[in-house]
């Protein structure tokens, strides 16, 4: 068993668990964690927004599976859709208001009376009112000056007070929008009765820092008020704004699945699950083990895998095919690391794969591992002929190989 450094103790650290993960020690100072609340709520918009994603449609069923499995990941709210879309999607919501799920059902409205009452007549406890602030949007697609903007935003937000609901304002196309001109549709929500304001990077185009001042701001002008933070991943920044959003005063976090949603997704569940989970110590009611199964549900519904090197579930999240990784990553697991070459083990997030790769750039340690495995003995020289005949053909092919084609090219030159 590996000896700790005393300068760097392991056990016990929330930095490190040998059955999980080992992040950095940085992450938990306490100067770097001060400033991110106990639990970040995940507010999942896989059934609306990931919706959204062309080529994507859900069906009754489908919408309904899909609620059932957010519900056992552990997000804290579901999105389940729009009513005013569609009779089938409206039967599908009752449904799902049926079945008392841990997560709130949340319906997503414009600030439209008839979206309003649908909401009602679906029996959901809770809803997002939605218009742009944007004030070109206004003019120009909506034929509304800032006053009427205001007043559409008060009257529908408290009709649905009225109704009983739990009303949450999301003014799109914030982050394009100087910040006075939307702290007034903002302040007709809450003196309307919203208990929750959306900020809302609809087209990801404001920077970490720009977000993170635009929340601080917020949370002064509206202290009484849940803020909560909506983003895209246009230019790659979805994660980093959302960090920059929670930071600054924002305590929920809107995601979908797979990272569906319009153009380039919405920020990732699985991204937000990981990070305040893994990184900062236990920070989500999800159950990370369920995420690999919840991908899974969503993407044979959807038809959209996730791509290879997708952050938690690619292909290649666990793989190694390098001879130098396998070296290093076999060295400390003979002396009883278990997260060595990878942040956090297969198992963590509800997977099960196999590391070490057959390819190109493996060493004699992959060779050795295989044919160990296999029960196949071989000479140090011979082992070298074997791992030469594998990297050729892994070139040749341009491609990795499976365990048992190792095995076929062991075989071939043993018995020469």
């Amino acid at each position: 068993m590996f000896n700790e450094f005393d300068f760097y103790p392991l056990k016990g650290q929330p930095y490190f668990d040998n059955e999980k993960y080992w992040v950095s020690p940085l992450n938990f100072l306490e100067e770097n964690l001060a400033p991110y609340p106990e639990k970040v709520l995940i507010h999942d918009c896989t059934l609306r927004d990931g919706e959204q994603t062309p080529k994507v449609y859900y069906s009754k069923a489908e919408r309904i599976r899909i609620a059932r499995q957010l519900d056992e990941l552990g997000v804290d709210r579901i999105e389940i859709g729009m009513p005013i879309i569609s009779q089938e999607l409206r039967d599908a919501i009752k449904e799902v208001v049926k079945l008392n799920l841990q997560s709130k059902v949340v319906a997503f409205a414009r600030a439209h009376p008839d979206d309003v009452r649908l909401s009602v007549e679906c029996g959901v406890e809770h809803i997002i009112i939605e218009h742009t602030v944007n004030p070109y949007l206004c003019k120009y697609a909506y034929n509304l000056d800032q006053e009427q903007l205001c007043q559409r935003v008060y009257d529908n937000v408290l009709a649905a007070k009225k109704a009983g609901l739990w009303v949450n304002y999301m003014g799109w196309d914030f982050s394009r929008t100087p910040l006075e001109y939307s702290r007034k549709a903002y302040q007709a929500a809450i003196d309307a009765g919203a208990s929750a304001i959306t900020i809302v990077d609809t087209f990801a185009v404001a920077t970490p820092k720009a977000i993170g001042y635009a929340v601080k701001q917020f949370q002064q002008w509206f202290p009484d008020v849940i803020i909560e933070f909506h983003v895209h991943n246009d230019f790659g920044m979805g994660m980093a704004t959302a960090l920059a959003a929670v930071e600054n005063g924002a305590t929920i976090i809107h995601t979908a699945m797979n990272a569906l949603g319009e153009r380039t997704g919405n920020l990732a569940t699985e991204e937000v699950a990981t990070t305040f989970g893994i990184l900062m110590g236990g920070r989500t009611n999800v159950r990370l083990e369920k995420l690999a199964a919840t991908s899974q549900v969503v993407s044979d519904i959807t038809q959209i895998y996730p791509n290879v090197n997708k952050t938690v579930f690619g292909k290649n999240c666990f793989a190694i095919e390098s001879g130098v990784v396998s070296h290093y990553t076999n060295a400390l697991r003979n002396v009883g690391f278990k997260p060595i070459a990878y942040p956090y083990l297969p198992e963590v997030v509800g997977r099960t794969e196999r590391d070490f790769l057959i390819g190109s750039l493996s060493g004699r340690l992959t060779i050795e591992y295989y044919l160990e495995k296999n029960k196949i003995k071989a000479t140090p020289e011979e082992q070298e002929k074997i791992l030469a005949a594998v990297k050729d053909e892994c070139i040749i092919r341009r491609t990795l190989l499976e365990e048992e084609e190792l095995v076929a090219i062991a075989i071939k030159i043993l018995n020469k």
